[in-house]
């Protein structure tokens, strides 16, 4: 059930919703993120791949996402956690 207590409730705008969220790591990650196409393992073969020498649209192509993700992944503007090995 959900928390209804008008106490554990405050003010303020989406930004500090979204603040707040983050700062209590209430923010889903990874494979667990509703919209995620690839687990933890696959990213980290993509990076394996990637140093191997292997295009970048080969390797999207095969997983099923765009080049733009793996180039994102590639440069660690997404999925940093796994590639950390935090999630």
């Amino acid at each position: 059930m959900l928390c209804v207590n008008p106490r554990h409730l405050f003010l303020g705008s989406v930004l500090d919703n979204n603040r707040d969220m983050a700062a209590k790591d209430r923010v889903q990650h990874g494979s667990h993120h509703w919209k995620a196409k690839l687990t933890e393992e696959l990213v980290g073969s993509v990076m394996v791949r990637i140093s191997s020498g292997e295009k970048q649209i080969h390797i999207a192509r095969s997983l099923g996402v765009s080049s733009a993700t793996i180039s994102m992944i590639k440069h660690g503007h997404i999925w940093q956690r796994a590639l950390r090995g935090e999630v």
